[in-house]
Protein backbone atom coordinates (compact mmCIF):
# COMPACT_ATOMS: atom_id res chain seq x y z
CA UNK A 1 0.00 0.00 0.00
CA UNK A 2 0.79 3.38 -0.84
CA UNK A 3 1.27 6.18 2.25
CA UNK A 4 -0.02 9.45 -0.27
CA UNK A 5 1.70 10.81 2.61
CA UNK A 6 4.93 9.63 2.65
CA UNK A 7 5.72 9.58 -0.71
CA UNK A 8 9.61 9.59 -1.64
CA UNK A 9 11.18 12.40 -2.66
CA UNK A 10 11.47 13.61 -6.25
CA UNK A 11 15.46 12.75 -6.55
CA UNK A 12 15.07 9.39 -4.58
CA UNK A 13 12.76 8.14 -7.62
CA UNK A 14 14.76 9.13 -9.80
CA UNK A 15 18.35 7.78 -8.58
CA UNK A 16 16.25 4.99 -7.18
CA UNK A 17 13.78 3.99 -10.43
CA UNK A 18 15.41 5.85 -13.05
CA UNK A 19 19.01 5.64 -12.57
CA UNK A 20 18.52 2.09 -12.24
CA UNK A 21 16.55 1.45 -15.17
CA UNK A 22 13.80 -0.18 -13.00
CA UNK A 23 11.40 1.27 -15.11
CA UNK A 24 9.42 -1.59 -16.77
CA UNK A 25 5.78 -1.00 -16.46
CA UNK A 26 6.53 2.67 -16.54
CA UNK A 27 5.03 4.45 -19.68
CA UNK A 28 7.30 4.87 -22.71
CA UNK A 29 10.14 3.83 -20.52
CA UNK A 30 9.68 -0.25 -20.36
CA UNK A 31 12.05 -1.23 -23.59
CA UNK A 32 15.53 -2.15 -23.01
CA UNK A 33 17.04 0.79 -25.14
CA UNK A 34 15.00 3.24 -22.62
CA UNK A 35 16.53 1.80 -19.72
CA UNK A 36 20.27 1.77 -21.36
CA UNK A 37 19.22 5.55 -21.58
CA UNK A 38 18.21 6.06 -18.24
CA UNK A 39 20.81 4.70 -16.69
CA UNK A 40 23.60 6.26 -19.21
CA UNK A 41 22.13 9.65 -18.94
CA UNK A 42 21.05 9.66 -15.31
CA UNK A 43 17.49 12.30 -15.54
CA UNK A 44 16.87 14.70 -12.73
CA UNK A 45 13.87 16.19 -13.75
CA UNK A 46 10.34 15.54 -16.54
CA UNK A 47 12.28 17.56 -18.71
CA UNK A 48 15.46 15.08 -18.87
CA UNK A 49 12.62 12.21 -19.33
CA UNK A 50 11.09 14.28 -22.15
CA UNK A 51 14.24 14.11 -23.58
CA UNK A 52 15.16 10.44 -23.17
CA UNK A 53 11.97 9.53 -24.65
CA UNK A 54 12.85 11.94 -27.70
CA UNK A 55 16.11 9.85 -27.97
CA UNK A 56 14.60 6.71 -28.25
CA UNK A 57 13.06 7.02 -31.97
CA UNK A 58 14.49 4.58 -33.93
CA UNK A 59 15.76 7.18 -37.03
CA UNK A 60 17.58 9.10 -33.68
CA UNK A 61 19.31 5.56 -33.18
CA UNK A 62 20.37 4.71 -36.39
CA UNK A 63 21.81 8.34 -36.83
CA UNK A 64 23.93 7.96 -33.14
CA UNK A 65 22.73 11.34 -31.79
CA UNK A 66 21.49 9.50 -28.63
CA UNK A 67 25.58 8.24 -28.13
CA UNK A 68 26.42 12.40 -28.46
CA UNK A 69 23.85 13.31 -26.00
CA UNK A 70 25.29 10.84 -24.05
CA UNK A 71 28.87 11.47 -24.06
CA UNK A 72 27.99 15.61 -23.54
CA UNK A 73 25.77 14.58 -20.23
CA UNK A 74 28.44 12.26 -19.31
CA UNK A 75 30.96 15.59 -19.88
CA UNK A 76 33.11 13.31 -22.29
CA UNK A 77 32.39 15.58 -25.56
CA UNK A 78 31.37 19.08 -25.59
CA UNK A 79 28.71 20.34 -27.58
CA UNK A 80 29.58 22.12 -30.96
CA UNK A 81 29.39 25.92 -31.09
CA UNK A 82 27.82 26.74 -34.76
CA UNK A 83 26.25 30.14 -34.25
CA UNK A 84 24.93 31.79 -31.27
CA UNK A 85 21.35 31.86 -32.22
CA UNK A 86 21.40 28.12 -33.29
CA UNK A 87 23.40 27.23 -30.05
CA UNK A 88 21.48 29.22 -27.91
CA UNK A 89 17.99 27.28 -29.07
CA UNK A 90 19.81 23.96 -29.00
CA UNK A 91 21.96 24.36 -25.42
CA UNK A 92 19.18 22.68 -23.43
CA UNK A 93 19.57 19.46 -25.09
CA UNK A 94 23.51 20.08 -25.41
CA UNK A 95 23.92 21.27 -29.28
CA UNK A 96 21.35 18.34 -30.73
CA UNK A 97 17.74 19.42 -31.34
CA UNK A 98 15.91 16.00 -30.49
CA UNK A 99 12.27 18.48 -30.64
CA UNK A 100 10.80 19.29 -33.50
CA UNK A 101 10.12 23.20 -31.92
CA UNK A 102 13.68 23.61 -31.55
CA UNK A 103 13.73 22.61 -35.27
CA UNK A 104 11.41 25.01 -35.91
CA UNK A 105 12.74 27.61 -33.88
CA UNK A 106 15.72 27.56 -35.99
CA UNK A 107 13.76 28.11 -39.14
CA UNK A 108 12.25 31.24 -37.46
CA UNK A 109 15.24 32.90 -35.47
CA UNK A 110 17.80 32.06 -37.72
CA UNK A 111 16.44 32.21 -41.08
CA UNK A 112 13.62 34.74 -40.39
CA UNK A 113 10.76 32.31 -41.47
CA UNK A 114 7.72 32.65 -40.11
CA UNK A 115 5.89 30.03 -37.77
CA UNK A 116 3.21 28.75 -40.29
CA UNK A 117 6.73 28.84 -42.77
CA UNK A 118 8.63 27.04 -40.47
CA UNK A 119 5.81 24.39 -39.75
CA UNK A 120 5.35 23.67 -43.76
CA UNK A 121 8.83 23.29 -43.86
CA UNK A 122 8.66 20.62 -40.97
CA UNK A 123 5.90 18.78 -43.06
CA UNK A 124 7.79 18.97 -46.47
CA UNK A 125 10.79 17.32 -45.04
CA UNK A 126 9.21 14.15 -45.00
CA UNK A 127 9.86 13.72 -48.52
CA UNK A 128 13.11 15.93 -49.22
CA UNK A 129 12.20 16.40 -52.97
CA UNK A 130 10.72 18.54 -55.57
CA UNK A 131 10.69 22.15 -56.26
CA UNK A 132 8.60 23.20 -53.20
CA UNK A 133 11.63 21.57 -50.88
CA UNK A 134 14.17 23.03 -52.72
CA UNK A 135 12.31 26.68 -52.66
CA UNK A 136 12.67 26.29 -48.87
CA UNK A 137 16.10 25.43 -49.02
CA UNK A 138 17.07 28.42 -50.75
CA UNK A 139 15.32 31.00 -48.92
CA UNK A 140 16.60 29.38 -45.68
CA UNK A 141 20.08 29.64 -47.23
CA UNK A 142 19.48 33.36 -48.51
CA UNK A 143 18.15 34.35 -44.80
CA UNK A 144 20.39 33.01 -43.35
CA UNK A 145 23.71 35.11 -45.04
CA UNK A 146 22.30 37.68 -43.60
CA UNK A 147 23.48 36.62 -39.89
CA UNK A 148 25.94 34.40 -40.54
CA UNK A 149 27.81 33.64 -43.95
CA UNK A 150 27.46 30.78 -47.08
CA UNK A 151 29.26 27.85 -44.96
CA UNK A 152 27.18 28.63 -41.69
CA UNK A 153 23.92 29.00 -43.23
CA UNK A 154 24.06 25.72 -45.33
CA UNK A 155 25.70 23.86 -42.07
CA UNK A 156 22.79 24.95 -40.69
CA UNK A 157 20.65 24.03 -43.10
CA UNK A 158 22.07 20.48 -43.07
CA UNK A 159 21.36 20.19 -39.05
CA UNK A 160 17.65 21.38 -39.91
CA UNK A 161 17.30 19.22 -42.67
CA UNK A 162 18.99 16.14 -40.77
CA UNK A 163 16.99 16.59 -37.29
CA UNK A 164 13.82 17.36 -38.54
CA UNK A 165 13.41 13.90 -40.43
CA UNK A 166 12.81 12.37 -36.77
CA UNK A 167 12.59 15.20 -34.24
CA UNK A 168 9.75 14.34 -31.35
CA UNK A 169 7.03 16.68 -30.63
CA UNK A 170 6.79 17.39 -26.63
CA UNK A 171 3.71 16.18 -25.19
CA UNK A 172 1.48 18.67 -24.22
CA UNK A 173 1.69 17.40 -20.51
CA UNK A 174 5.55 17.70 -20.48
CA UNK A 175 6.30 19.80 -17.06
CA UNK A 176 8.68 22.97 -17.52
CA UNK A 177 10.39 24.59 -14.35
CA UNK A 178 9.51 27.92 -13.83
CA UNK A 179 10.05 30.74 -11.03
CA UNK A 180 6.44 29.94 -9.94
CA UNK A 181 6.59 26.28 -10.10
CA UNK A 182 6.63 23.41 -12.54
CA UNK A 183 4.13 24.31 -15.96
CA UNK A 184 2.61 22.12 -18.38
CA UNK A 185 3.93 22.68 -21.61
CA UNK A 186 0.09 23.51 -23.24
CA UNK A 187 -0.13 25.94 -20.63
CA UNK A 188 2.82 27.87 -21.03
CA UNK A 189 2.10 31.01 -23.13
CA UNK A 190 4.09 34.93 -24.14
CA UNK A 191 5.98 36.30 -21.35
CA UNK A 192 6.22 33.44 -19.25
CA UNK A 193 9.64 33.05 -18.13
CA UNK A 194 11.43 28.83 -17.85
CA UNK A 195 14.24 27.94 -16.71
CA UNK A 196 16.95 27.22 -19.22
CA UNK A 197 20.27 25.33 -18.81
CA UNK A 198 23.59 26.48 -19.86
CA UNK A 199 25.69 23.90 -20.87
CA UNK A 200 29.20 25.82 -20.88
CA UNK A 201 28.52 26.52 -16.78
CA UNK A 202 25.92 23.96 -16.17
CA UNK A 203 24.00 26.86 -14.59
CA UNK A 204 20.27 27.76 -14.73
CA UNK A 205 19.05 30.81 -16.02
CA UNK A 206 15.41 32.23 -16.69
CA UNK A 207 14.57 32.57 -20.25
CA UNK A 208 11.14 33.96 -21.74
CA UNK A 209 9.29 32.72 -23.91
CA UNK A 210 8.60 35.11 -26.79
CA UNK A 211 5.93 33.26 -29.10
CA UNK A 212 3.57 29.95 -28.71
CA UNK A 213 2.68 28.17 -32.06
CA UNK A 214 -0.45 26.37 -31.70
CA UNK A 215 -1.35 23.77 -33.78
CA UNK A 216 -4.25 23.16 -32.22
CA UNK A 217 -6.20 19.40 -31.07
CA UNK A 218 -6.59 16.45 -32.50
CA UNK A 219 -7.51 13.19 -31.89
CA UNK A 220 -4.78 10.84 -30.22
CA UNK A 221 -5.07 7.37 -30.99
CA UNK A 222 -3.40 4.25 -28.62
CA UNK A 223 -0.69 2.08 -30.23
CA UNK A 224 0.63 -0.89 -28.43
CA UNK A 225 3.58 -2.63 -30.30
CA UNK A 226 4.22 -6.24 -29.48
CA UNK A 227 7.46 -5.75 -27.32
CA UNK A 228 4.61 -4.04 -24.35
CA UNK A 229 5.05 -0.36 -24.96
CA UNK A 230 2.24 1.86 -25.48
CA UNK A 231 2.32 5.38 -27.65
CA UNK A 232 -0.63 8.02 -28.01
CA UNK A 233 -0.44 9.59 -31.43
CA UNK A 234 -2.17 11.35 -34.12
CA UNK A 235 -3.00 10.11 -37.65
CA UNK A 236 -0.38 12.82 -39.38
CA UNK A 237 2.55 11.12 -37.07
CA UNK A 238 4.88 9.22 -39.06
CA UNK A 239 7.03 6.20 -38.04
CA UNK A 240 9.37 4.24 -39.39
CA UNK A 241 8.65 1.55 -40.61
CA UNK A 242 9.82 -2.19 -42.21
CA UNK A 243 10.72 -1.21 -45.58
CA UNK A 244 13.07 1.62 -43.87
CA UNK A 245 10.42 4.80 -45.17
CA UNK A 246 8.73 6.64 -42.89
CA UNK A 247 4.50 6.51 -43.33
CA UNK A 248 1.47 8.59 -41.70
CA UNK A 249 0.12 6.21 -38.66
CA UNK A 250 -3.23 6.36 -41.42
CA UNK A 251 -1.10 4.73 -44.03
CA UNK A 252 0.40 2.30 -41.97
CA UNK A 253 -2.88 0.78 -40.85
CA UNK A 254 -4.69 1.21 -44.21
CA UNK A 255 -1.34 -1.09 -45.63
CA UNK A 256 -0.30 -2.98 -42.73
CA UNK A 257 2.76 -1.96 -42.78
CA UNK A 258 5.09 -2.75 -39.78
CA UNK A 259 6.27 -0.18 -37.34
CA UNK A 260 10.26 -0.52 -36.27
CA UNK A 261 10.54 -0.60 -32.71
CA UNK A 262 13.23 0.35 -30.47
CA UNK A 263 14.09 -3.27 -29.21
CA UNK A 264 14.55 -3.68 -33.43
CA UNK A 265 17.78 -1.84 -33.28
CA UNK A 266 18.90 -3.20 -30.26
Amino acid sequence: MIDIYDLPQEEAVYQNIFWKGRTTGVFQFSSNNAKHLCRQIKPKSIYDLAVINALNRPAILDAGVDQDYIACRQGLQQPKKIHPIVDKISAPTYGLMPFQEQVMEVCIQFANFTYPEADALRKAMKHKSGEEFEAYRTKFVENAIKKSNQSTAEYVWNLVEKFSGYGFCLAGDTLFKTPYGDKALINLKPDDKIFSLNTDTNESFVNEIVTVHDNGEKDLYEIEFDNGEIIKSTMEHTFLCKDNQYHTLKDIIKKSLDIVVADDMI
